[in-house]
């Protein structure tokens, strides 16, 4: 069993499924080997308490930001900072995860008050934010979905850096943007999504064909779930989950 001193406020699992990147309220980060259990990096990387941690495709590099403090790049064989920038800021709210792109060129760091900023993590650089509506990351990385006017939502790709805007009418769905999206899920091969959408008695799942601009929802009747936590599409588009 892997074991800290303090509470641990965030696990990642690195892609060959080898490592485990965890980090602390005591500022600590950690990769383990998972079939070993043994510590292959630790490191001193705040003050305070982490809130979010990731690690690059290659596992060369672990991003980590704490309140109050730094965003701090770090190199894993050395355990040594690459760089570092201030913790964004918005609205009197700092940020509270920190999922990298499957490039592993592009951090997206969320805060609190639902925004997200999107930055370069080679240059520090903000490339994109969103509106104060905020957004979600999708389960692939490849995505970043928010909700910009009551009818309109957009997406922008991590990995290119585009920016695509689209009007919920437009895919024959008759219900607004609500709140906010607050889950979003997208296919392998980038034709569909899946926006969970929050209203004031519950939420609202859309299915949204990108490709040939149709869709349909699905609204929680009186015996559903009335909030869902996570969702995710099967590689072949054909359920949800």
């Amino acid at each position: 069993m892997l074991t800290h001193d303090s509470g641990v406020t965030s696990v990642v699992i690195y892609e060959n499924g080898n490592w485990i990147v965890t980090s602390t309220k005591e500022g600590t980060v950690t990769i383990w080997e998972r079939e070993t259990e043994t510590i292959v990096q630790s490191i001193s990387a705040h003050k305070g308490e982490i809130f979010g941690v990731d690690i690059t495709p290659d596992g060369n590099r672990v991003v980590s930001a704490c309140e109050g403090e730094m965003v701090k790049v770090w190199d894993v064989p050395t355990g040594l900072i690459m760089s570092s920038q201030p913790c964004p800021k918005f609205n009197g709210y700092y940020g509270w995860n920190l999922p990298i792109s499957p490039d592993g060129k592009r951090v997206v760091y969320g805060l609190k008050s639902k925004q997200q900023v999107v930055w370069d993590l080679a240059t520090g650089e903000i490339i994109h934010q969103t509106s104060e509506w905020g957004g979600v990351v999708t389960g692939a990385r490849t995505k970043l979905v928010y909700k910009t006017s009551d009818s309109q939502f957009a997406v922008f790709d991590l990995v290119t850096g585009a920016e695509t805007s689209y009007d919920i009418s437009d895919f024959y769905v008759t219900k607004n943007v609500g709140n906010g999206i607050i889950l979003a899920a997208d296919s392998p091969d980038g034709k569909w999504l899946v926006l969970d959408i929050w209203y004031d008695y519950g939420s609202l799942q859309f299915f949204l064909d990108l490709e040939n601009q149709t869709g349909f929802s699905h609204e929680f009747t009186e015996g559903d779930m009335d909030v869902v936590n996570a969702i995710a599409l099967t590689p072949d588009s054909k359920e949800e989950k």
